[in-house]
């Protein structure tokens, strides 16, 4: 049995009554879900750490001049060979201090 639409809410009926046009939009909505959750997850699987990767020294400081400023101020050294050996050192301590290891990398991964 089909009900009369109420005037007062006429403004929020606004899909067809049609089973066609029903079916229509709710197959455009579900493509649209999956569309969504599947960015969610390729977004999501970027975002976790590679197994065995480290980052290198080059890439790290050719993106990063502000780390190279930073610590040719801390060192107070110019030399561009120092800076490297410095940041590696940096790199190796973070990694000790927040406790990243190459076996809890590979967990993340997984």
């Amino acid at each position: 049995m089909s009900f009369k639409i109420d005037c007062r809410a006429a403004h929020r009926h606004l899909y067809c009554a049609n089973p066609m046009c029903q079916r229509s939009r709710r197959t455009q909505a579900q493509a649209r879900r999956r569309a969504n959750q599947a960015a969610q997850t390729q977004s999501t699987e970027s975002s976790r750490l590679q197994s065995g990767v480290k980052p290198g020294e080059a890439d790290i400081l050719a993106e990063n001049p502000l780390f190279v400023g930073l610590i040719s101020m801390l060192t107070g050294s110019n030399d561009l060979d120092e800076i490297k050996i410095v940041s590696r050192r940096l790199y190796e301590r973070g990694r000790g201090l927040l406790g990243i290891t190459p076996e809890k990398i590979s967990k993340m991964a997984a």
